[in-house]
């Protein structure tokens, strides 16, 4: 009988941390920018203003997905570098 998959990656995983964020994050990027984008193009001024702020929390959550690739590049050079050292 073979295991699910989340039984074999401990919870507590740094890699899982880092792709479920990244994940979450760029999904919640797209679909913030996309309705901001459709809002943003409304002759209404409160809508438009909702669009901009959609908008701007997609770009933000658009920036902490490109800083989790770069956090797990950094951890896997200097994982690299460590062990190269010993």
């Amino acid at each position: 009988m073979t295991e699910p998959f989340d039984s074999r990656v401990p919870k507590n995983d740094p890699w899982r941390q880092l792709g479920i964020t990244f994940v979450c994050s760029l999904v919640l990027g797209i679909t913030c920018c996309g309705g901001g984008l459709s809002l943003g193009s409304s002759r209404s001024n409160l809508l438009s203003t909702l669009g901009t702020l959609l908008a701007i929390v997609g770009t933000i959550s658009i920036l902490v997905s490109l800083g989790t690739i770069i956090t797990a590049i950094v951890k896997l050079l200097l994982a690299l570098f460590t062990g190269l050292r010993r």
